[in-house]
This record gives C-alpha cells, structure tokens and sequence, in this order.
C-alpha cells in the first residue's frame, strides 16, 4: 500500500511538472498562431544553437513534438526569455549590465527599455554590441531555460519568487542616492506612463546606475524582482512591465 501511495505521489508530482511546463507552451503557441511572422535575425540564429542542447531534454522535446520546427524554435526562444526569473545571481548580473549597454548605446532602444512594450528590437540591439556579447547573452538565456526546467523536474524545488517588497525597496534605495530635488522628480516621474523617451531614458540609466550601487544581497533581490515584474502574457502588451509595476506601485 505504501509502494503503491508512493508511486502516485510520484506520478502526480510528474504531472504537475508536466503542466507546469506546458501551460507556457500553451500560452506561446496560441501566441505563434496570432503573431505578425518575423525574418530570424542574427541573435535568433545564435540563440537557438545556444538553446538546442537544453531542448533536446526529454521534458522539453515531447512538448514541442506537435509544433513544426519553426515554431519549436520560437518557443524555445520565448521559454528562454521568460526563464530569466529563475537565473542565479552572477547571470543577473549580467542580464541587467547588457540591458544597461543597449540602452547607453542607443537612445530609442533605451527609451524602450523604460516605456515596456515589444522587445524585439532587444535581441539585434544586443547582437550589436559584439559577437562577446552575444555569445554571453544567448548562453545565460540557455542556462536560464536549463535551470527553469531543472527545477521543473525537481519535487523539492519549487520555483523562484522575489523577495516580497524587493523592488519596492530597490526603487526607494535608488532614490537615495539622488540628490533631493532630483530624488523628487525620479519619485514622481517613476509612476508615470507620459513621460517622454527623452525622460524615460534618463530613468530607465538612472536605475541601471543605481542598482549597480546597492549593497550585493538587496541588488541580486532586486533584479529577481524587476525580471519577475517584467514577464507578461503574450498578447498582452509584450515584454515588458508598465511603470507602475516597475516601481512596485
């Protein structure tokens, strides 16, 4: 009986992990289906060599087994980019300092980086910056896949979730830094979803600048709060969290 019990402990955690799993596939597939197609580009290409080692993990193969190539291709990338909550501490590092580059390198992106919105002008942006770069960023986004789906398979693990009040606190700690009539504006044009690209660049610099000076403990719990804050459905206003989520308002 007790052989028995286990094994159906087992199995259901299984298939937990398994829906666990598949409800992204879901949501992406019915997002592949009403999507504008693309042409792959340069980072496409170079981030889905760095992703086929992970999904040829047996989880991940059978759920994409109906899908064409193309559109595996386009899940995994998708799975990718969402699995970035589940990264450790060094590879947010990364992920924030690259983010960082395409915005001081480009004005319009970085005003785009702070506004939200569709983020498919990020992966050739960072394509720009080097094949160094490249190289680095497509391979975090693999581990960050391979650690989401270890987790997945892992009945004691359950998944990452930021700190509570972690951004909260990271947006008050960067305006500390500031001085007082500019910690005002920054607190009151943080919210805000009118501001100009012109502003939501500097804020966007602001905080990249900012968090790069919090203590090591609160900047980690921080990114894990800001990569959480920006994961939203497909479809429904792209990648990127509004100001106010940002804030944590």
């Amino acid at each position: 009986m007790l052989g028995m019990t286990v094994d159906r402990q087992h199995s259901g955690g299984r298939a937990l992990r398994g829906v666990a799993l598949l409800v992204p596939l879901l949501l992406v597939g019915w997002w592949l289906v009403s999507r504008v197609p693309r042409q792959p580009t340069r980072f496409d290409d170079e981030l889905d060599r760095a992703l086929a080692p992970v999904m040829a993990q047996s989880e991940l193969r059978r759920e994409v087994s109906r899908l064409t190539s193309s559109q595996a291709r386009l899940v995994a990338r998708d799975l990718a980019e969402r699995s970035i909550p589940y990264l450790g501490a060094r590879d947010l590092e990364l992920w924030a300092q690259v983010r960082a580059r395409v915005a001081r390198a480009s004005p319009v992106s970085c005003a785009k980086l702070w506004k939200g919105g569709d983020e498919s002008f990020l992966g050739p942006a960072i394509a720009d910056l080097g094949p160094t770069t490249l190289e680095a960023y497509v391979q975090m986004l693999a581990r960050a896949l391979a650690r989401r789906s270890e987790l997945m398979r892992s009945e004691q693990k359950p998944p990452p979730s930021p700190s509570p009040g972690a951004l909260a606190r990271g947006f008050a700690a960067i305006a500390e830094q500031l001085p007082a009539e500019a910690r005002a504006d920054f607190e009151r044009d943080v919210a805000r979803s009118d501001v100009t690209d012109a502003r939501g660049c500097r804020l966007f610099l602001t905080v990249s600048d900012g968090a790069e000076r919090l203590p090591p403990t609160q900047r980690r719990e921080f990114y894990e709060a800001l990569a959480n804050a920006l994961q939203v459905p497909r479809g429904a206003g792209g990648a990127s969290a509004t100001p106010s989520a940002r804030s944590g308002r």
